[in-house]
């Protein structure tokens, strides 16, 4: 394979950031709309909901397996730069920090009311980035071949532990689950002593980062033909999910069912498992998202420079992010005479009157990506500046 230049070095790189900060605005919808929007029910329910929300929703299944991904991605081209003891230190020390920041900084985003009973730590996104590097900072000592095995074994065989374990216990937090059962179901636990939830479970995911791990080297050949291997495996597992999931073969847990028009079925089966990620999941959005990888080191916009500037900050877009929106949820519980206190909270505990309708959500979307945008660039402008060590981390 063709070494690239310098040149297309950097083009990749900004491919990888434009994605990363694609996926990073449209999680920002997904959580505006957690926060503000007035329809309290799951968008992908089809018994209630209509197709501008179910998108709305369905869009942002793409975020996590990229965000995990690229990070495996990150971690590769680390490799080539760094000794294996010296990245395997890295991701130990990172994954812990994520972790640590999970628990405490995130979650006193979702939920502001720290000191009430309704608070706990919810182990979401950056939790489960966080464990997969500390898993990824030991399975990078097995041979090439046999990660590579590793990496594919589990994320088309974690569907066969379904059914093994409950389900979740989300209904019932006073017995929580053991930790273990993390590996693969979501729900309530307990981590020295504190009550957490864990939304990601983490078994998949660490499949999915290893699978970006051991992807490397297509980033490292000439750009033709990296995007032709990056094209032609996204419109590989968009077929496989169809040709799975049309006949509801193995590949998720809940299969779909007949509805009464032609479109409803696409959604229905589009409708996967994200907790944990099915196979099907997988398929679907990686595939999506290596597609739109392969195309982006040719776009070149106002907008592109914007996805970028996200993606080079991501975990300070992410933190900062989250703060903004649910003060937008105090702002707005104010407006409506909402009790404050209860706005405080977590989303799921909002009442049922909290809210704006799904064209104004968009608007308040737009204006927190716009108001986030110089924030990040500043940041992303001392990051280029300085060489301190603690930016490694941030």
């Amino acid at each position: 394979m063709m070494e690239t230049t310098d040149s297309s070095y950097k083009s990749r790189l900004m491919s990888i950031d434009f994605m990363r900060g694609l996926v990073m605005v449209i999680m920002a919808l997904d959580h505006v709309r957690d926060f503000v929007f007035i329809g309290h029910f799951d968008p992908l329910d089809l018994t209630k909901t209509d197709s501008v929300l179910y998108f709305t929703r369905w869009i942002t299944h793409l975020c996590a397996p990229t965000f995990m991904i690229l990070a495996g991605v990150s971690a590769g081209l680390m490799a080539s730069k760094l000794s294996k003891t010296e990245l395997s230190k890295f991701l130990i020390v990172r994954g812990l920090w994520l972790v640590f920041i999970e628990m405490t900084v995130v979650s006193a985003a979702w939920n502001m009311a720290i000191f009430s009973p309704q608070f706990f730590s919810s182990l979401q996104v950056i939790w489960a980035l966080g464990m997969s590097m500390i898993a990824l900072s030991m399975l990078i000592w097995l041979p090439r071949k046999l990660l590579i095995l590793t990496a594919l074994v589990i994320i088309f065989g974690h569907n066969a532990f379904d059914g093994t374990l409950a389900l979740n216990n989300w209904n019932n937090p006073a017995e929580p689950m053991p930790l273990w059962w993390s590996i693969h179901v979501s729900g309530f636990s307990q981590i020295f002593g504190f009550t957490v939830a864990i939304a990601y479970p983490l078994f998949p995911w660490i499949g999915v980062m290893a699978l970006g791990y051991v992807i490397t080297p297509v980033f490292k050949v000439e750009p033709e033909l990296r995007k032709k291997i990056l094209l032609w495996g996204g419109v590989s597992c968009l077929v496989l999910f169809f040709v799975l999931r049309i006949p509801n073969l193995y590949g998720d847990l809940n299969p779909w069912v007949q509805q009464e028009s032609l479109w409803f079925n696409f959604l229905a089966i589009m409708n996967v498992q994200k907790y944990p990620p099915s196979l099907f999941f997988l398929l679907a959005t990686l595939g999506i998202s290596s597609i739109i990888i392969a195309y982006a080191e040719n776009w070149q916009s106002r907008f592109s420079r914007w996805m970028v500037t996200f993606g080079k900050v991501p975990f300070f877009f992410y933190i900062i992010h989250l703060y903004l929106i649910h003060l937008v949820a105090i702002a707005i519980g104010a407006w409506q005479g909402n009790d404050l206190l209860v706005i405080l909270n977590g989303y799921w505990t909002y009442p049922a009157t909290h809210g704006i309708n799904l064209f104004a959500t968009y608007l308040v979307w737009l204006v927190v990506v716009i108001a986030l945008y110089f924030p990040c660039r500043a940041f992303m402008n001392l990051k280029l500046k300085r060489n301190d060590w603690w930016l490694k981390y941030l």
